[in-house]
C-alpha cells in the first residue's frame, strides 16, 4: 500500500506522475501474514462462491510461495496492480 498522500496544494493532480514516484518495499513476513489471513478467510464456506474463489485461492497460494522464498532470502517485496 502506498502510504504517501498527494500534495493538496497542487493545482493539477497527475496520477501517473504520482504513482511513478512510488518505491516503497515491504518485509516479506508482513506479506505472508496478510496472504495467510486472506487464505484463512477464503477457507470459510462462502455459500457457493465457486470458481472465482478457487481462482483467488490459487493466485494467493502462488503469491505465498514467492513471499516464502523472499523471506528465506531476506528480501523485501512490493506488488503493483493495474485495475
Amino acid at each position: 500500500m502506498d502510504h504517501r498522500e498527494p500534495d493538496p496544494a497542487g493545482a493539477v493532480f497527475d496520477l501517473d506522475l504520482f504513482l511513478a514516484g512510488w518505491d516503497e518495499w515491504f518485509p516479506a513476513a508482513e506479506g505472508l501474514r496478510t496472504v495467510d489471513g486472506l487464505l484463512a478467510a477464503l477457507s470459510v464456506d462462502r455459500g457457493g462462491a465457486g470458481g472465482e474463489s478457487a481462482d483467488l485461492v490459487s493466485e494467493l497460494a502462488g503469491l505465498r510461495e514467492w513471499l516464502t522464498k523472499a523471506l528465506a532470502c531476506g528480501s523485501r517485496f512490493r506488488i503493483e496492480a493495474a485495475i
